[in-house]
């Protein structure tokens, strides 16, 4: 590209002002440093390529003050409660920018790497993790500061991994972890420690307690549901339990229930009647106000069909069966349905009956032929179902008076 510059000649002055005795300047050539301060265009103008345009939104409003013209600012601020905050070396920290403003013409920016220099401002603390640690104030105060008085302390537990809850029960507290479970209670200014199991549990909200603190429920990393009371019950459930993820668990104490739910599967365990069943799976908490109950979800809240089904029945024999009806007593006044799951091998899955109702007189007319049967039952306007015994009338196909003189030896 060639560039032309027609001009009128270029004149210099000079001026020396002030008193100066005796200067005398000698030289054979005066060389001059010119620039031409400008822009310059082109007609018809270069057409614009888009892809090369590259704004940025400066500090400055020229070349005169202030002369920071140019200068790219970022700000970069974090607020808020810095609790265990870790920062480690290897991570690379991301900065999304954000270009606003009014454009400013006339700036080109042209760099094959732009430098940025970043800082960070306050106090540095480098300290080990103490993710299994449990610490204890003074009595009464919230200082954990510890000293001579010894009120104060901390102490790791036998297991390693984080800590999910601590729990009062009676005169001690409970510690739920990841990797195990323990008790300590205080004795003066002393603690006695105790492991209840090296197995955690199954999240941050798989351990819940009553209102007076006497009764703990959680469900361990296995998925096996237990009950803390006076001693630990293990009520298991692990074939339901275990393929739950981050279970929250909320007590219902004026109907004795406990929900177990985490967003997909959802479950409801009376522990009075020890019966377990299926519920919605998006109950996150319960609680009472005003003597009305609140219920929390993560969603909308579908209440289901409550039943449940009986455990394996063969009636003492391994012969073939044929079921003919069902017979209830009961104080449900709400129309009931039941079906039968039955089997002709141990070996092979139950296979399903249609549902069927009760008629007014508690008969329901189910005709079945198996080995083993299940029985199950369902209401669908009933918050609860109590059955106070059921039969099952049938016929046992080449019975024999033998098979119950060798089941009675």
């Amino acid at each position: 590209m060639t560039i032309s510059i027609f001009a009128q000649p270029i004149e210099f002055s000079a001026a020396i002002s002030g008193s100066m005795p005796n200067i005398n300047v000698t030289a054979d050539t005066l060389a001059f440093a010119t620039r031409i301060i400008g822009l310059h265009t082109t007609y018809p103008p270069t057409p614009r390529n888009p892809t090369l345009d590259w704004t940025f939104d400066c500090l400055g409003l020229g070349q005169y003050e202030p002369l920071n013209q140019g200068v790219i600012a970022f700000n970069f601020e974090q607020s808020g409660s810095w609790l265990n905050e870790t920062i480690w070396d290897d991570t690379t920290l991301a900065f999304a920018l954000v270009i606003s403003g009014d454009d400013v013409f006339g700036n080109v920016v042209s760099a094959e790497i732009l430098a940025f220099d970043t800082s960070i401002d306050g106090e540095v603390i480098i300290e080990m993790a103490k993710t299994s640690w449990v610490k204890w104030s003074k009595i009464g105060y919230i200082d954990f500061d510890i000293n001579e008085s010894n009120s104060a302390g901390e102490r790791p537990m036998e297991w390693v991994g984080s800590i999910y809850d601590i729990l009062k029960h009676d005169d001690q507290i409970v510690i739920y972890g990841g990797n195990g479970i323990s008790t300590m209670k205080p004795i003066g200014n002393n603690w006695k420690y105790k492991t209840l199991s090296r197995i955690g549990t199954k999240g941050r909200n798989a351990q819940i307690s009553n209102s007076s603190y006497s009764t703990h429920w959680f469900i361990d990393a296995n998925g096996h549901l237990y009950e803390f009371g006076d001693k630990i019950i293990k009520f298991d459930y692990s074939e339901f339990l275990s393929k739950m993820t981050g279970p929250v668990m909320s007590l219902d104490e004026t109907n004795e229930l406990l929900y177990i739910c985490d967003g997909t599967y959802g479950y409801v365990y009376s522990y009075t009647d020890k019966s377990f069943g299926q519920c919605s799976p998006y109950i996150t908490g319960y609680g009472f106000k005003d003597g009305s109950a609140i219920v929390t979800g993560s969603d909308i809240i579908v209440t289901p069909d409550i039943g449940f089904t009986t455990d394996i029945y063969d009636c003492g024999t391994r012969k073939e069966k044929t079921i003919f009806n069902i017979e209830i007593n009961t104080e449900v006044t709400e129309e009931m349905e039941a079906c039968i799951y039955y089997r002709n091998n141990h070996k092979d899955s139950f296979t399903q009956t249609p549902w069927s109702k009760f008629t007014h007189r508690g008969i329901c007319y189910l005709p079945c032929y198996g080995i083993e049967f299940m029985f199950g039952f369902r209401m669908i306007t009933s918050a609860s179902i109590h059955i106070d015994q059921f039969k099952i009338n049938g016929v046992i196909h080449g019975f024999s008076f033998l098979d119950t003189v060798r089941k009675e030896n």
